[in-house]
């Protein structure tokens, strides 16, 4: 949930790059890390070189009058060990991309993931239908890869924004996080009474 910090005149918000395990999102961030200019990334490696809590990435958003949003940009770990720390991530975001795997053999992991991260945000009192979301149909590039009506209509039956991606190869990725911070700082902007710069 955003945070108002009005003595620096900013909005503190979060994106959360949830969905299976493997599915891309440490490599979204990884080259949103080298491409976006003075950004920190924290990266925190398991031995099998798979993300163990999260990485995050900082994006600001400029508003009229001096304000702006800065955006927490981070993962969830995928691999069913690490539960409790999706749970604690994903639990009250201010916007999630949903990295799916377009690899066929991937569906169902796909959709229990889906699962897991809607039963989350309701505990934190807000259903995946309440908060802006983009679909990212990752590894489009895999043999057989599933096509987006295919996807959509198992993941994304209400229409929700997607975007089809190639992350190892950077394809999708700059697309995929602007219209998450499009989504997510025109509803706060909404909400906290202040207008986008520009």
């Amino acid at each position: 949930m955003a945070l108002v910090q009005q003595s620096l005149r900013r909005i503190l918000a979060t994106i959360v790059y949830a969905g299976p395990g493997l599915s891309g999102k440490t490599t979204n961030l990884t080259v949103l890390g080298e491409w976006l200019p003075n950004t920190r990334m924290t990266l925190f490696p398991t031995t099998s070189e798979r993300t163990a809590f999260f990485d995050e990435l900082p994006v600001e958003v400029p508003l009229a009058d001096g304000w702006r949003i800065v955006f927490k940009v981070q993962t969830v770990p995928g691999q069913a060990a690490f539960r409790e720390a999706r749970e604690l991530v994903l639990r009250r975001p201010d916007g999630v991309v949903f990295v799916a795997d377009s690899d066929p053999r991937r569906l169902e992991a796909n959709e229990l993931a889906l699962d897991e991260v809607t039963r989350i945000l309701e505990r934190g009192d807000r259903g995946l239908s309440e908060i802006p979301v983009v679909f990212q149909y990752n590894k489009q590039d895999v043999r057989g890869a599933l096509d987006p009506e295919t996807l959509n209509a198992r993941l994304n039956p209400g229409g929700a924004a997607w975007v089809l991606a190639e992350a190892h190869r950077g394809v999708g990725i700059v697309e995929t996080l602007g219209l998450a911070v499009e989504k997510v700082s025109a509803g706060l902007a909404e909400t906290y009474g202040v207008q986008l710069a520009g």
